[in-house]
């Protein structure tokens, strides 16, 4: 990406500043840094606290500030431009740095232009001159999406900007290849073992995972599954249930699965052995807001796969595995990639 044609030269600056909380150290992030640089000698960066991206957007999806730390300084490193930056911890987004007298500009994007206005406000305010405030373009991907940390962490985007889930799965009906039938009947996530009939003793499990690693969201494919946690008083944020174990119908109402008839219900129809649009909408509609039961109409076998795809970082999923116990799967970054990987192996016409 480049500035526009016609867009004055900037002089040369000896110190600048610029702040961000540099989540998910993204192709954009670079892009800021490597322009901001062409226009600065030398460059104060502030960067966020833990504390302060409590209140971001999926904040306990938010890298700590070591680890934000650590890929940023690699960066700076691998560009040649450690030796001419200063990394700051900050707690606001005014830090007492702002008034050095010795600051000449401050580098932007259009998400921060109006605080960049109140800073230089503060400055004139203690008869400093206001600092030359250059916007750097924010990168876009090819479908003309923002790239931010915001959208890795809601799970929408990697850190180069590709999606996870293309329009046509929203779109079209997939089927599943026969090649893949195997490598899905193996645990997707890590085992916790309890058999069907002790399956108490794996949502137990999962429950006592849960208070150490409290996720974004967490999501619970299967009705076996589903009653063992909301019988250990664990409500799912989103359930995804078809009223069936072993392919039998076995439940009539969500009540029959331990909860209140005021629990929103979503209906979907997905066909046995295949991922139906009306799958992916029913799950992409869950905002989190308050918890969601999506009732499948047909088999929801393979709803784990929409579901880590759409779901946000630091999120986990919940399924039964036949006879051994509940699968958890973290969704991280590697994977959504290995899940994607996956879902793009299903055909669009017809069964092997």
């Amino acid at each position: 990406m480049h500035l526009k044609k016609g867009c004055p030269i900037l002089p040369k600056f000896k110190l600048g500043i610029l702040g961000g909380t540099f989540d998910h150290f993204h192709l954009g992030q670079k892009f800021f840094l490597k322009k901001s640089f062409q226009f600065c000698e030398k460059i104060i960066i502030g960067l966020t606290s833990d504390e302060f991206t409590k209140s971001k957007f999926l904040a306990t999806a938010v890298l700590p500030f070591k680890k934000r730390r650590q890929e940023l300084e690699e960066f700076l490193k691998e560009k040649e431009f450690s030796r001419r930056t200063r990394i700051i911890k900050i707690n606001n987004p005014f830090p007492l740095a702002i008034f050095n007298p010795q600051i000449e500009c401050l580098f932007i994007t259009k998400k921060t232009e109006e605080n960049a206005q109140i800073l230089n406000l503060k400055r004139i305010k203690k008869n400093l001159p206001p600092l030359k405030i250059i916007k750097v373009p924010i990168v876009t991907n090819s479908q003309g999406e923002c790239l931010s940390s915001e959208k890795i962490r809601s799970g929408d985007m990697d850190r180069k900007g590709e999606i996870y889930i293309e329009d046509k799965f929203f779109e079209k009906t997939f089927f599943l290849p026969q090649k893949l039938r195997s490598i899905l009947k193996n645990p997707l996530g890590r085992l916790l073992l309890g058999s069907e009939k002790k399956f108490q003793t794996a949502a137990l499990k999962v429950k006592e995972k849960l208070k150490l690693f409290p996720p974004v969201f967490l999501v619970t494919v299967g009705d076996i599954v589903t009653l063992s946690l909301v019988k250990e008083r664990v409500i799912p944020d989103l359930s995804i249930v078809d009223f069936k174990v072993g392919r039998k119908q076995i439940y009539q109402n969500i009540s029959q699965l331990g909860f209140s008839s005021k629990i929103r219900v979503k209906e979907a129809i997905n066909e046995p052995g295949t991922l139906n649009p009306e799958l992916f909408q029913a799950i992409k509609s869950f905002s989190g807001k308050s918890s969601l039961v999506i009732r499948v109409l047909g088999e929801e076998d393979l709803a784990v796969l929409p579901a880590v795809l759409l779901l946000p970082l630091n999120s986990f999923v919940c399924y039964g595995q036949p006879g051994k116990g509940i699968v958890v799967i973290k969704i991280t970054e590697r994977i959504k990639q290995k899940f994607k990987k996956v879902v793009h192996q299903f055909q669009e016409k017809d069964r092997e």
